[in-house]
């Protein structure tokens, strides 16, 4: 259960940060939260 939440939270963690790092110009932030939910999907917790 734990597991699940912590999927969840990364994953919308990682949006929220991709998306005010974009804004900010933050490049580095940008790809390195981008790659959260891309591990995500391929299942790597």
């Amino acid at each position: 259960m734990s597991v699940g939440l912590n999927f969840l939270t990364k994953l919308a963690g990682g949006v929220i940060i991709k998306s005010v790092s974009y804004r900010a110009g933050g490049w580095r932030n940008y790809f390195w939260f981008g790659e959260v939910p891309e591990l995500a999907k391929g299942g790597r917790l």
